[in-house]
């Protein structure tokens, strides 16, 4: 059988201190069944290691009107090892801000990031790392994004692509 629909709505979420916490930690590695339907939306999550991380296949994951700042990862979304599903990542109109990445998938076909504001080593303890860092995707479209990188002392990239087969990068401020 398969689960549906899993929501979270208006919820606030503080991790300090630990770097292998997550706000919302969903591991679908053990299961043989298909999830999908993951709803994210006017959530705030703060600190840890991940804000928001997805291990194993979901079909459908939606992150909406929501604030993700504090953490080493904002978005942590990897489906390596899994054999089943077509995982779909919608990121709009949302406030990320990583102390590393503030977006990282992993073997997520679709992914489109609309109208948000994507910051990466702007904080105190901030390192090196990216805005955006999507790995073996078949389709991206990145539109009307605001992205900003900390401090010129680290080695950042607004977006880093590793086969990606089709994208679209637009209407972006840089």
């Amino acid at each position: 059988s398969d689960s549906a629909d899993q929501w979270f709505n208006r919820c606030y979420l503080m991790h300090f201190g630990s770097s292998t916490t997550a706000g919302i930690f969903i591991d679908n590695n053990l299961t043989t069944q298909s999830v999908y339907g993951l709803y994210i939306s006017n959530c705030s999550l703060n600190g840890g290691q991940y804000c928001l991380r997805v291990t194993g296949q979901l079909e459908s994951v939606y992150l909406t009107d929501s604030s993700l700042v504090g953490a080493n990862i904002c978005v942590s979304m990897d489906a390596a090892g899994t054999t089943f599903g077509n995982p779909h990542l919608s990121i709009k109109g949302c406030h990320l801000n990583g102390k590393t990445t503030s977006i990282s998938t992993n073997l997520w076909r679709a992914i489109t990031i609309t109208g948000t504001d994507v910051y990466s080593g702007v904080g105190t303890g901030d390192t090196a790392g990216q805005n955006l860092s999507c790995t073996n995707a078949i389709a991206l479209a990145v539109t009307g994004c605001k992205f900003e990188i900390g401090s010129v002392s680290f080695q950042r990239s607004f977006i880093l692509l590793n086969n990606v087969i089709n994208f679209s990068i637009s209407g972006n401020v840089m």
